[in-house]
């Protein structure tokens, strides 16, 4: 308790000092927010910087959404990964957004307790002065202290001068604004009031008031952070969503049921909140621009590389399928030669190998396609028809000493073995090379 009573008292001073400069208590509430919105503007900054950066990622979380459709857990995984590359905290532009909640919690805790942390006095300070406007201790409720201050501005004087060992410390508390009691809670149910003047009219309309003017705030600034005008999805349109919802509800609430004071607190934030907006759009315009540029480059170049990656998947594929291809024509021919070694070419049949006298000429892997047939002659009939054409050579006289019947050559005579084999059946050079023709 004592840690968080060091938090608040620097904003009991300064509430303190408000009121006293300003001399207003609606006043010095509402310089307070404007004060705490100065001090936490570098922070806003930096969350609206990071809301926008998130915006320029819209496209490509909407590509991943559609590259993975119906598989969400995918989908949540991916975008998680963008997130990491780009060094980005998804709830990071929203966390700026509840920052005036602490502060509001301070502020709540010293509008309770006016007598505690504004005027500074002890516990039992606090139960003597209840015990002499009231005849008894009632500062142990929650509004007991601000019921005290409101009897002690009516009896100032009197208690100043019955209770000197406080008469230092107290001071008149106007919770007055604009005709609203601010110390009061308003009530949701108007009839309850009796009368329709202003003051209850005025506590009545103050929580919508402060609903109202915080989703037209929060409104704003989904508008303005969304830099890239497409339509956002996913967690981030959920999460900008539920804030759009969340912030106006708390607004309701703390309206009805908190004081008054914090209802005119909430309304002073969420107007300082859209003037902040509009202050922060001008000083990141800049970065925007800078920020599109930069998705929009980041864009092309994975398009670049997708097609190139598909452009290379493509030319694998063909090159696979070429180098099967020709694999395939390897081991037909491997097979075709194959079979025709074992004589189990199909569509041949095999011949007798006998070629003329070449009994076995054709052999077990023939090919008729390989070698042209070349005609049988027999060198020994060769050698001795050119000796006999020599010898009748040097024999012949010379032409012109010879009569034409004297010129006329001799034919040989063939040799016996010849006509024996005329006679066996077997067949002259001449025969044989015309038999080979005829087949």
């Amino acid at each position: 308790m004592e840690i968080f009573n060091v938090i608040l008292y620097p904003f009991a001073w300064l509430l303190r000092t408000l009121y006293f400069v300003l001399g207003n208590y609606g006043l010095a509430i509402i310089v307070f927010c404007l004060i705490s919105k100065v001090v936490l503007f570098p922070i806003s900054l930096k969350g609206k910087k990071s809301m926008v950066r998130m915006s320029a990622l819209t496209s490509q979380q909407q590509a991943i959404q559609k590259k993975y459709a119906g598989d969400k857990n995918k989908i949540n995984l991916e975008i998680q990964k963008l997130y990491e590359r780009e060094k980005i905290n998804p709830l990071g532009g929203c966390i700026w957004s509840l920052l005036p909640l602490p502060v509001l919690i301070a502020l709540y805790s010293i509008i309770r307790k006016p007598l505690y942390y504004m005027m500074s006095l002890t516990a039992d300070q606090v139960n003597e002065l209840s015990n002499f406007l009231f005849g008894k201790v009632i500062s142990s409720t929650n509004t007991g202290e601000i019921t005290i201050a409101q009897e002690l501005f009516r009896q100032f004087d009197a208690v100043k001068a019955a209770l000197p060992d406080i008469a230092d410390k107290i001071f008149r508390l106007d919770f007055s604004f604009l005709g609203l009691d601010l110390a009061a809670i308003p009530q949701w149910n108007i009839l309850q009031y009796g009368t329709y003047s202003w003051a209850n009219i005025g506590l009545f309309l103050l929580p919508i008031i402060s609903a109202a003017i915080s989703y037209v705030s929060m409104k704003y600034s989904m508008k303005s952070n969304n830099t890239s005008g497409a339509p956002q999805e996913g967690s981030v349109a959920a999460t900008n969503k539920s804030m759009t919802l969340m912030m106006p509800i708390i607004s309701l609430w703390i309206g009805f049921t908190l004081p008054a004071s914090l209802g005119v607190y909430w309304i002073a934030n969420s107007v300082f909140m859209i003037i902040q907006e509009w202050i922060t759009n001008k000083l990141i315009r800049k970065d925007v621009a800078a920020e599109a540029a930069r998705a929009a480059e980041r864009e092309r170049l994975e398009k670049e590389q997708e097609e190139e990656r598909k452009k290379k998947n493509a030319a694998n594929r063909a090159k696979s399928i070429a180098d099967k291809e020709r694999k395939n024509q390897f081991e037909q021919v491997k097979q075709q030669k194959k079979d025709r070694q074992q004589g189990k070419t199909d569509g041949e049949v095999m011949e007798a190998s006998r070629v003329g006298l070449r009994a076995y000429a054709r052999g077990r892997a023939y090919d008729p396609n390989r070698y042209a047939v070349t005609p049988y002659a027999d060198s020994a009939a060769a050698k001795d028809n050119a000796g006999e054409a020599q010898s009748e050579e040097k024999d012949t006289p010379e032409l012109d000493l010879l009569t034409p019947s004297e010129s006329m050559p001799v034919q040989p005579e063939l040799p016996s073995a010849v006509s024996e084999q005329e006679d066996d059946g077997f067949d002259t050079p001449e025969e044989t090379e015309e038999e080979d023709k005829e087949e």
